[in-house]
């Protein structure tokens, strides 16, 4: 189930399913408990570009277009390569991660519940980012 970590073949009309997994990890007792709800159906409509679409400037990471498609319905927006962790660059930066197939979203939305993860950067990130360690609470 590996997430698209490479912005080769990221190109207009691929269609790409987004997890904002820190959020949802961070708010998970708040969820829906339908995992489709906590994917996001992307599709591009540009190639990565030093250029935010939104406030029309150039900037120093790349960015790609895209036509969300989700619960607030169709609009166009940007996602940004770093922040969708694309290259090993960006690996470790988050967990919010971009899938070629709806399945392999859907299977990392059930990581993230869990906490636990195939990938073991992801599970490094989560355990940073997230986790504890059991001997921190020895003195209680």
């Amino acid at each position: 189930m590996p997430a698209i970590n490479t912005i080769k073949g990221l190109a207009p009309g691929k269609i790409v399913y987004h997890v904002y997994g820190s959020s949802l990890i961070k708010n998970k007792e708040s969820y829906s408990d339908n995992p489709e709800e906590h994917i996001t159906k992307l599709i591009l409509t540009s190639f990565p570009k030093f250029w935010h679409r939104t406030t029309g400037t150039r900037c120093n990471s790349l960015f790609f277009d895209v036509i969300r498609c989700g619960y607030m319905g169709e609009y166009e927006s940007c996602h940004s390569v770093m922040d969708c962790a694309i290259g090993d660059t960006f690996r470790k930066y988050n967990l919010n991660r971009i899938f070629s197939t709806k399945e392999e979203a859907l299977e990392f939305v059930s990581e993230c519940l869990i906490g636990k993860f195939f990938d073991s950067t992801d599970q490094e990130v989560y355990d940073r980012d997230f986790g504890y360690n059991d001997d921190e609470w020895d003195c209680l």
